[in-house]
């Protein structure tokens, strides 16, 4: 009895490695092109089998992935305006039955742009950074109230748009961008918020604008 459960054992290891070489082989044959030392694994695999399908001028969805939103209106007209790369440039329409608040996922705003029936999608977001500091008139806002019309603000405001333009029917990214701008100034106690959203919004525009310029280029080169 123990030598049939020791012949069962080996047969059934015997079996199990003869079906891991049939699987290993037909997996291989589903890969034939691909280098082992190129490819980690099947992901990967997916990914490199993907191709540039989408020819130009292409339909655009565009979202910002901000809580705001607020640049994304002129993200959109800048892409617009190159008619011979964009068909339609498009703010993405998002059906999330989740509700707002969510963050959306890759592959759920790739199901977003479909139902528009957008080509490509661009995902970018806008990250602000202002470094404030006072001067020596600052300490006399508190003390007097004209000082508070006075220029007593200093402000480093850097900023950094990055996105991606995707392919929404097979998730190819086919370019990456980013911009950076700064700008540094003094303002008023009074005017500084209105100072740094208008500073921002100029940085943004500017920045907006090149990456129009950069995606184009790029992706007539794809």
């Amino acid at each position: 009895m123990r030598v049939a459960r020791t012949s069962a054992a080996l047969l059934l290891a015997a079996s199990s490695a003869g079906c891991a070489v049939t699987a290993s082989a037909a997996m291989e044959s589903r890969w034939d092109g691909f280098s082992q030392m190129q490819v980690v694994g099947d992901p990967q695999r997916l990914q490199f089998a993907k191709q540039v399908q989408i020819s130009l001028p292409a339909r655009l969805a565009v979202r910002e992935m901000t809580w705001k939103q607020e640049h994304q209106a002129r993200m959109v007209d800048a892409l617009s305006e190159d008619r011979a790369t964009w068909r339609a440039a498009e703010p993405l329409a998002e059906f999330d039955e989740r509700g707002r608040g969510n963050w959306p996922t890759f592959d759920q705003l790739r199901e977003c742009a479909s139902r528009q029936q957008a080509d490509l999608m661009f995902v970018y977001d806008v990250e602000v950074e202002d470094d404030d500091d006072v001067n020596a008139l600052g300490i006399l806002k508190l003390l007097l109230l004209p000082m508070l019309f006075v220029p007593s603000e200093e402000h480093d405001v850097s900023v950094r748009v990055r996105g991606a333009v995707a392919d929404v029917r097979n998730g190819l990214v086919y370019a990456s961008v980013e911009e950076r701008r700064e700008e540094s100034f003094t303002t008023s106690a009074a005017a500084e918020d209105a100072r740094v959203r208008r500073g921002v919004r100029e940085m943004v525009d500017d920045a907006a604008e090149e990456i129009a310029k950069d995606l184009a280029i790029r992706l007539r080169d794809r």
